[in-house]
């Protein structure tokens, strides 16, 4: 079966095997008004619609140093390097419950009135088959995601996409900026570095 090896500043993080689930996701992601830095999130996920489900984790909220270089490769075969995790094994003590939550709108407004901790994310983005986009947020966006996705649908490939978006572009469910939309096939990569201008 395919499989996903993710590398941090050239040091292997793990690699996962699609044996037994229907999507692999790789994701890096931010927002202006976070002080933490962008982090890094690798899953895998099987929902059929009779028989067992599953979600595994092997890195929910990895923070990366500002400059430092994610690569993603899509392998032909190999074995997972070590265990992913369910939701219940990460956060045993269960989610925050709140006693009076928001509504949509307050929650908007809330993020509205936060000050931004970053001014911009500067990306730099590149496949080894010669592809490469040099980028940034806008000063109206309030993040970014960059993402690799393995889906069984298209064993032989994954999808890899960058977008930006403000908070009206998720308030009102309208269109992201999309600054990348890719593929790598079985024995490519592609490396992503972020840095965040404060």
């Amino acid at each position: 079966m395919p499989a996903i090896k993710v590398e941090i500043d050239s040091i292997h993080r793990v690699t996962v095997s699609a044996d037994g689930f229907a999507l692999l996701s790789v994701d890096v992601s931010a927002v202006r008004t976070d002080e933490e830095p962008p982090h890094l999130a690798i899953s895998a996920s099987k929902y059929p619609p009779v028989g067992d489900r599953s979600y595994l984790l092997w890195e929910d909220w990895l923070p990366l140093e500002s400059g430092q270089v994610v690569a993603v490769s899509m392998v032909e075969s190999a074995q997972t390097s070590r265990p992913g995790k369910t939701i219940d094994e990460l956060y045993p003590e269960g989610p925050a419950v709140l006693d009076n939550p928001k509504t949509a709108a307050e929650v908007f407004a809330d993020l509205r009135s936060r000050p931004p901790m970053y001014k911009v994310f500067e990306f730099h983005l590149e496949t080894s088959t010669g592809f490469s986009f040099a980028g940034n947020t806008s000063v109206d966006d309030h993040g970014f995601g960059f993402s690799v996705t393995w889906h069984e649908s298209r064993p032989e490939r994954a999808r890899v996409s960058l977008h930006s978006y403000t908070l009206d572009s998720l308030e009102h469910k309208t269109p992201m900026t999309d600054h990348v939309r890719q593929e790598i096939l079985s024995g490519e990569c592609v490396r992503f570095e972020v840095v965040g201008k404060r």
